[in-house]
């Protein structure tokens, strides 16, 4: 399954977590809304928002964008 999120209060960056239903993350990407503004960053992250240690699940994605501020979208495939 994929989900995304959009965030767009300026904050160059955006995180999504696996529903419960299917809970480990297996892939993901982002975007931004500006050419101009590309992504630094896309990667897995836990529970706590924090890129995971090998060998422990992945449960999301997060998005950043250089510090040029706009809207990023995240997305993320989720299995169980």
């Amino acid at each position: 399954m994929v989900f995304t999120f959009t965030q767009t209060d300026g904050s160059d960056t955006a995180m999504i977590q696996c529903p419960k239903e299917t809970p480990t993350a297996i892939g993901g990407g982002g975007s931004s809304s500006l050419v101009t503004n590309p992504l630094v960053f896309t990667g897995p992250i836990n529970v706590d928002g924090k890129t995971p240690e090998d060998g422990t699940p992945a449960t999301g994605w997060r998005a950043s964008l250089t510090a040029i501020k706009s809207e990023v979208t995240v997305y993320v495939i989720c299995a169980s």
